[in-house]
């Protein structure tokens, strides 16, 4: 069947191809592109932390996070176990 329905409305094929979400499995990604570079996440905020602890756990070598010289995160970072620097360092 070339018509997709939504409702009341008739989509063609190639417009629901459009419309269409691709979604990216960890098949689909080349770890080994990251894993020897060094990463460095600015800010360790409830993101940032998040995307640094993923990176330390999915391999990469070097995993450092960048934060103001007066962050109150900068020892949490520290005491997981990143590289801290400034932000100009970075």
């Amino acid at each position: 069947m070339s018509i997709w329905q939504l409702g009341q409305h008739q989509i063609s094929r190639q417009m629901r191809r459009k419309l269409s979400m691709r979604v990216y499995y960890d098949r689909d990604a080349d770890v080994g592109l990251i894993k020897k570079k060094k990463v460095v996440i600015v800010g360790y905020g409830s993101q940032g932390h998040a995307h640094a602890a993923n990176l330390k756990d999915s391999g990469v070598a070097e995993v450092a996070v960048a934060l103001r010289s007066d962050s109150s995160s900068r020892a949490k970072a520290s005491d997981a176990g990143f590289k801290v620097m400034d932000v100009a360092e970075a």
